[in-house]
């Protein structure tokens, strides 16, 4: 069925419908869920997050979206310049519809955490590393409703860094500069 005229204003419709068409079985109505793969390929990606105003350009993005037993896989190859600054992101996730469970394990090079510290709560303790990161990540998180949005379940990470500071908070408020760094660990959902 076509999206209804208030989906049109949500700029997650697209994301959304294309989630709903893969993940849901084919039918007279639903025509377009006979797709198993939609690519995209070279494409110029605007992301915005709408509250901070933050704005990345991801010039030559690969995105593959793949029905993948009844659930949905992503790929994702995104060269990224943020404020004239470039870092990669390479991607790899899993959406488990009947649980609406999304796994997802990262590559990252040259990324800047503190950048996207103000974006969620659940982010501002990445605001105290403001230097560049290159290594992996793996995450699962639970999805819950768009104004609920996401709760972080499990979380690994093997990242080095250089060239910027740590931003200690209070009691300690004091800005450490760092030439290199290795940063390993996980985390559960009481993060």
């Amino acid at each position: 069925p076509a999206p209804a005229a208030a989906d049109s204003a949500n700029s997650n419709a697209v994301a959304e419908a294309l989630v709903h068409t893969l993940t849901h079985a084919a039918g007279a109505d639903h025509r377009a869920a006979y797709l198993d793969t939609v690519a995209i390929d070279s494409a110029t990606l605007v992301l915005v997050d709408e509250v901070s105003g933050k704005r990345w350009l991801a010039p030559d993005a690969k995105l593959t979206f793949r029905r993948r037993e009844g659930n949905l896989e992503v790929l994702a190859a995104l060269p990224v310049v943020e404020d004239g600054k470039r870092w990669a992101m390479t991607a790899r996730g899993r959406f488990i519809a009947p649980t609406n469970t999304l796994a997802v394990d990262v590559n990252l090079d040259g990324f800047r955490p503190a950048r996207v510290a103000g974006l969620a709560p659940q982010l501002a303790p990445f605001g105290m590393i403001d230097l560049r990161l290159s290594g992996t990540a793996d995450a699962t998180f639970t999805l819950a409703s768009a104004s609920a949005g996401a709760r972080l379940t499990d979380l690994h990470f093997d990242v080095k860094g250089q060239d910027g500071l740590l931003h200690m908070p209070p009691p300690v408020s004091q800005d450490y500069p760092v030439r290199a760094i290795t940063l390993k660990g996980a985390a559960g959902p009481d993060l």
